[in-house]
């Protein structure tokens, strides 16, 4: 199917949805039946969403009545599949920073890089940069991880080392003094090379 006919489907499919509050001249019983049909499943073309919400049926009927069929048909953003505010220069001094500071928030780069002229003031978006952080494996945890070095330690001879550790358990009735108690302590020790 080619996108011509892609997207005439979806105009039609737009039209049916809205048709009955096209027809409908009383506000009032338009915004109740926009709301009957924001609360119905809809099998939508080339979509996995179920739902329509009343802000985009008050934007379709908007098109409809100023372009007709025309307008309900899908507009092809003309800057698809780029982004807007993360330009690579705008990622690569992102990057740079995070490596700087690594416990700074995507929040507070985001800040620094509007202050510094980086980027446009309020554009950049801190999921935006999130995910591509993410996709340069260039988050806070993969940058605060350190490769742990365990070494096995064991003393080399006989009581050259003995490890200790207590332990309070329990009280019991004070031998002495009665009606009294005493806290019990358990203590532990080993040799660290006969164990």
């Amino acid at each position: 199917m080619d996108d011509k006919q892609r997207r005439e489907e979806i105009a039609l499919f737009r039209y049916r949805t809205i048709a009955e509050v096209v027809a409908e001249r009383n506000g009032t019983t338009r915004q109740r039946l926009m709301a009957v049909i924001a609360r119905r499943q809809h099998d939508i073309p080339y979509s996995n969403r179920t739902r329509i919400g009343k802000r985009t049926m008050q934007r379709w009927v908007k098109d409809y009545l100023d372009r007709g069929l025309k307008g309900l048909e899908p507009v092809e953003r003309m800057d698809a599949g780029q982004g807007r505010a993360l330009t690579p220069e705008v990622l690569e001094t992102a990057v740079a920073l995070r490596r700087e500071k690594p416990e700074c928030s995507v929040r507070q780069l985001i800040e620094t890089l509007e202050l510094a002229g980086k980027a446009p003031r309020g554009l950049l978006k801190r999921s935006t940069l999130a995910e591509a952080f993410a996709r340069v494996g260039c988050t806070r945890q993969a940058l605060a991880r350190k490769p742990a070095t365990f070494r096995r330690f064991e003393a080399v001879h006989r009581n050259q080392c003995w490890q200790g550790d207590a332990q309070h358990t329990l009280q019991l009735p004070h031998p002495a003094l009665p009606g009294r108690s005493r806290k019990v302590y358990l203590l532990a020790w080993i040799d660290d090379f006969s164990r």
